[in-house]
């Protein structure tokens, strides 16, 4: 791989989010991951025992807790998962990274490489800036209650750079091959364009095997998060002669926005390979309806049963499919439960 998507996967292996990318896993790397993920979750429930959370009226305990046991599952399952049980699936798709890298116009993908680093490096600087403002605000008690919570952030923000690469990486493999159809005299290229279908079908499936029940995580999380910072917002908003009123809402709003962007271009990525292959499907149909030869004709009808039979489609653990409509059912539970939250407040 060229250097930006190098040291990408390099700063994943360093987290243990992803194993090594071009030698199959070690038992080094096996124990390395384990014993990341044992200090995390000892870590994480010693000091989330005093969290001033839990002691909020009981709704408010109720979501607090799920979002600690939410982040707390992805964090471990995350890692152990690709470690021990995953690990062929992973070697499938790295595979497959490599081959679309090295067979498509890369440039592209070097870029979208280049951004995730930037963002890996801005989503830092921000949890810094944020961390230090309550921490300032708090005192050294925050530091015992959200330390190891603020570094789980981050881990959630790069799990989901990771997987928005490697479904941008896809993205674009779709777009190589329905320029094919593009090109004049395509009927010759329907072989070479069902050869990638079946290639990207199965690369579709190792992402889904691999990825499907972390991103049901995330999604949730998601959900939950959000619902527990705009209520934190809300109730900041309702304070009176708060000289930091605007510097807690924002950090509050910051945090919720690093979560958000980051699941939603998971979203969107699955979204955009959809629709990709569904633009394709409708190149196929001009071109077969066009064809005036029979024998072209019926290649192209082939080629579309190909295509219907090779679509992508991304879910979360099978529970729902992964595609637009995800946000928009996102915001409608926050809204739904935000409300509920509020009127809750307001019996007790």
């Amino acid at each position: 791989m060229t250097g930006p998507i190098t040291l990408l996967f390099n700063f994943g292996k360093i987290l243990a989010l992803v194993p090594s990318y071009n030698y199959p896993v070690t038992f080094t790397q096996k124990l390395y991951t384990l014993i990341f993920v044992t200090f995390n979750f000892v870590a994480t429930v010693m000091l989330s025992i005093d969290r001033n959370g839990y002691k909020l009226y009981y709704a408010k305990a109720v979501v607090f807790f799920l979002t600690d046991v939410n982040l707390l599952i992805f964090v471990c399952y995350s890692r152990v998962s690709l470690v021990l049980w995953n690990k062929k699936k992973w070697e499938i798709l790295i595979n497959n990274l490599y081959i679309m890298i090295s067979s498509m116009e890369n440039r592209k993908v070097i870029r979208y490489a280049k951004i995730c680093i930037l963002k890996l490096f801005v989503e830092i600087v921000v949890l810094f800036a944020i961390y230090m403002f309550w921490f300032g605000y708090f005192g050294p008690h925050f530091i015992t209650q959200y330390n190891i919570h603020y570094f789980n952030y981050y881990l959630l923000y790069s799990y989901n750079t990771f997987v928005s690469f490697i479904l941008y990486t896809i993205l674009v493999q779709y777009k190589y091959v329905s320029a094919f159809l593009d090109q004049p005299g395509c009927s010759t290229l329907i072989q070479k364009i069902e050869q990638n279908l079946y290639f990207l079908k199965d690369t579709t499936n190792a992402v889904n095997d691999t990825f499907e029940w972390p991103t049901t995580m995330v999604i949730s999380y998601t959900v939950l998060y959000i619902l527990n910072n705009l209520d934190y917002i809300f109730i900041n908003s309702s304070i009176q002669n708060d000289n930091q009123l605007k510097e807690k809402i924002l950090a509050d709003f910051a945090l919720v926005l690093l979560t958000v962007i980051g699941t939603f271009l998971v979203v969107l990525w699955s979204d955009l390979i959809s629709k990709e292959a569904e633009d394709l499907l409708d190149k196929s149909y001009i071109l077969q309806r066009s064809c005036k030869n029979l024998a072209e004709k019926e290649r192209f009808q082939e080629l579309s049963k190909t295509i219907k039979h090779n679509f992508p489609r991304f879910s979360a653990a099978r529970f729902f499919s992964v595609n637009r409509a995800t946000i928009l059912s996102i915001l409608g539970t926050v809204t739904t439960f935000f409300i509920v939250l509020i009127q809750l407040r307001d019996y007790e």
